[in-house]
């Protein structure tokens, strides 16, 4: 039989798209092992809860009635609602409508750009993280030595912990009787992890109620609605050594 040959001037072509195939994929699989942080996971929900909520329905959690005075200002572009004049504080979400008169806070061109922004918060989140996560590596590196690595073993999965048996010999008194006994001793389970910490709900300031007439009106709220003929300018009442009218100027003693 005849061995076949190859030529060296043949040249093999490489399959196109074979290394671009498998370098992608493994990103992806590096991308969806790494866990993703709470600043990422709230700017992707904000992205969403923009596509999904209509610019015309209030927050169903009701919003905040604060004027800022107890949380932060509302992101830039929505921190005033043009209609009302209300002040948003943070915990008024941009995507949703006014808490007060259920105008849409943003125009349809300030949404397209308040997206286009959020999208560049989160590749800026998620290129700071990546740059954070490298030079940790760095760090490790540095101070153990780089060393090759070696492929470490599948781990096994651990088996329950059985039950250990012992033999207990014990005199019976009356007797005189050697007993031997057999006692099984139950491990104890391992500790559960402890449960994430939930965050507290921050406090929220109602709507202002409607004044009633006759009734004073409710103290301890920040902001009240004194739109129409409810306000009223009431002068300071004069200090103790103020006279009214204007007093005369004594001529000088000469």
């Amino acid at each position: 039989m005849s061995t076949p040959w190859i030529s060296d001037r043949i040249k093999v072509k490489p399959k196109k798209g074979s290394n671009n195939n498998n370098s992608g994929r493994s990103n992806q699989q590096q991308q969806k092992a790494i866990p993703k942080s709470k600043a990422v996971l709230a700017i992707q929900a904000t992205i969403d809860a923009f596509q999904s909520h209509p610019p015309t329905q209030k927050d169903e959690k009701g919003g905040c009635f604060c004027l800022a005075r107890m949380h932060p200002l509302a992101r830039p572009g929505a921190r005033l609602c043009l209609s009302c004049g209300l002040i948003l504080c943070n915990l008024n979400p941009p995507y949703a409508a006014c808490p007060s008169c259920a105008t849409p806070v943003l125009s349809p061109h300030a949404r397209t750009e308040m997206i286009a922004s959020l999208h560049s918060d989160l590749e800026k989140q998620l290129a700071d993280e990546e740059r954070q996560r490298e030079e940790a590596e760095r760090r490790v590196q540095a101070t153990e030595g780089a060393f090759p690595t070696l492929p470490t073993a599948k781990p096994t999965p651990s088996r329950p912990p059985s039950q250990q048996q012992h033999k207990v010999l014990s005199l019976n008194s009356k007797t005189k009787k050697v007993m031997v006994q057999t006692r099984s001793a139950v491990p104890s389970p391992s500790p559960s992890p402890a449960p994430e910490p939930v965050e507290d709900e921050p406090m929220r300031i109602p709507p202002p109620t409607q004044p009633v007439a006759g009734k004073a009106v409710v103290q301890g709220r920040l902001w009240v609605n004194l739109s129409g003929d409810r306000a009223k300018y009431i002068a300071p009442p004069p200090t103790p050594g103020q006279k009214k009218g204007k007093q005369k100027q004594k001529a000088p003693n000469p």
